[in-house]
């Protein structure tokens, strides 16, 4: 019959592919064994096996992938192709394709082809299995324990003492730990903290340059079924989260095989993940913006990361600067300059050996003038960033005549450390001294800023800068002290130009939701109607 003839022509034709495909495999064995080890790896049945090894060569072998998307096409002949190739059933075939099989929740298979569709995978997993002598040395490296030129990152004692405690107690699959904070703070410290605490061990996919986005979330997951098989406790610590979470449905295999499957059945990529890793994760995030709320919700513990306060950085640039041997004057200089990082320090200390410096002294002064230089070079101001507070000092000596005193406004902080106070005066009334006496008295980091480091000659940039003082203090738990307020509070009524009107509306806005103690200074001889601008927002003012 036509059907009998049809079924002999395919026979015949796979005979032939099978002829090709040993071929292909007696000159790739160790590329081979390294496939079967992924298979291990992955936990796939030996038709799981077969399917992703059938995936690879058509991606190697063109003539290969020619033939089957050839026969693909007939829908006759596509009929009886996939059982016969695979020598299985159709129910087997598709229940080694569902949703939730090793295969599939791998992210490796992707579909190919123009007439018709057939498995394929990224060229990117072909260069990898034929350049390792295992997958494990291939994937996976342990995390290094180098610092960046970041500010040094912190967490709160309790949200500290939970992530430890919940890496330790990690006994089920599915614990995700998501750690954000700004891209500049240097987070690998804190990180190698935590994981020594729990008692883990911690590793992180290889750092891959040449590697496409989208073959991220299959690198994970194999990593995760790498480390599942070592006997130490691991963790594995994600630095780019939005390159390997997704929560859209895979568009492929919808129907490879001959198999339907409906987009209702097939889950999101992130929760597939999150549900089933084997062994705890980290994940690092700059912004949890860059993730969909679905993601975001899944994690089972989320921390803001802040910037280490002054008196956590101080201890650890002491700390370091001890082992580097560096004298107690260059240290207390280097303690001025703000957010200076553990790279820094080695930089500047590599340096000083490669200028020969004659003597001790020498050498610590070439270690400061090179943080100096780095710190210019990474835009940081110079000057020094967290004033300490003035020492004999009396609010005696103060000449005030706003509606509450000093010491009414100190007491009122003392009470809830929460407001914003304007303060106006000539230069040299005492104005910048009160608000350090105001940060010693409450035992707060001050943050010092004034117009000449925030604003800008370019478009936007003020405002931006403007977003970052506020944030810095948020993240110190400090004072904000804005200097030179003339600057920023100009009357909408007689500004010349939008811009203006701008950098006013983001310094008041961001004074209405600081959640902490802002000190504006300005001088009255330029005050204006800026004063009712703030006073209609029932702030507190001073005139010194």
């Amino acid at each position: 019959s036509e059907f009998t003839a049809l079924a002999s022509a395919v026979h015949d034709r796979l005979a032939a592919v099978r002829g090709r495909v040993d071929a292909v495999i007696e000159t790739a064995s160790p590329f081979a064994a390294r496939l079967a080890e992924l298979g291990r790896t992955l936990k796939l049945s030996p038709l799981e096996q077969d399917i992703l090894s059938f995936a690879f060569l058509t991606t190697v072998s063109d003539e290969l992938s020619g033939i089957f998307e050839q026969l693909a096409s007939d829908r006759w002949a596509a009929g009886v192709l996939w059982t016969a190739l695979f020598d299985t059933s159709t129910d087997k075939l598709a229940k080694a394709m569902r949703p939730n099989s090793p295969l599939r929740l791998s992210g490796l298979l992707q579909a190919s082809g123009r007439r018709a569709q057939f498995a394929t995978v990224s060229h990117f997993w072909v260069d990898l299995l034929a350049g390792a002598d295992s997958l494990a040395n291939a994937l996976l490296e342990p995390l290094d324990d180098k610092t960046g030129s970041g500010r040094p990152a912190r967490l709160l004692e309790e949200d500290l003492t939970l992530a430890v405690g919940l890496l330790k107690n990690a006994q089920e699959p599915g614990v995700n730990l998501l750690l954000y904070g700004a891209a500049g703070l240097e987070k690998r410290q804190l990180l190698h903290d935590i994981v020594a605490g729990s008692g883990r061990t911690a590793w992180r996919v290889r750092r891959f340059e040449e590697a496409p986005r989208g073959v991220l979330p299959s690198l994970t997951f194999a990593a995760f079924q790498l480390l599942a098989g070592k006997h130490e406790p691991s963790v594995l610590v994600i630095e780019r989260p939005f390159e390997v979470l997704h929560s859209a449905p895979s568009q492929m295999i919808r129907a490879l095989f001959g198999i339907e499957i409906a987009a209702d059945d097939s889950l999101p990529f992130d929760e597939n993940l999150l549900s089933t890793n084997p062994i705890p994760a980290v994940w690092l995030a700059s912004d949890v913006d860059d993730l969909p709320e679905d993601t975001v919700a899944r994690f089972v513990f989320h921390a803001p990361l802040k910037k280490a306060d002054r008196t956590q950085q101080e201890r650890t640039i002491k700390t370091q600067l001890k082992k580097l041997r560096v004298s107690k004057a260059a240290t207390a200089q280097i303690l001025k300059l703000d957010g200076v990082s553990s790279a820094q320090l080695e930089s500047a200390v590599k340096a000083s050996r490669l200028v020969a410096a004659r003597d001790k002294a020498d050498r610590d002064h070439a270690i400061v003038q090179a943080v100096r230089r780095s710190q210019r070079a990474l835009s940081r101001d110079l000057t020094e960033q967290f004033r300490p507070s003035v020492t004999h000092y009396s609010l005696e000596y103060l000449n005030t005549a706003g509606r509450f005193s000093p010491r009414q406004i100190l007491n009122s902080f003392r009470r809830r450390p929460k407001g914003s106070v304007l303060l106006y005066g000539p230069p040299g009334t005492g104005k910048t001294q009160f608000t350090e006496h105001l940060a010693g008295e409450l035992t707060l980091p001050l943050v010092s800023k004034s117009a000449s480091a925030l604003l800008s000659k370019w478009l936007g940039e003020s405002e931006k800068n403007i977003a970052g003082a506020f944030e810095e203090a948020a993240a110190e738990d400090a004072i904000l002290f804005l200097d030179e307020g003339d600057s920023f509070l100009r009357s909408r009524e007689l500004a010349h130009h939008s811009w203006e009107v701008t950098v006013t509306n983001e310094l008041l806005q961001r004074v209405e939701r600081f959640d902490g103690i802002v000190v504006v200074a300005i001088s009255r001889a330029r005050l204006g109607s800026a004063l009712e601008d703030v006073r209609r927002r029932g702030r507190v003012d001073g005139e010194d």
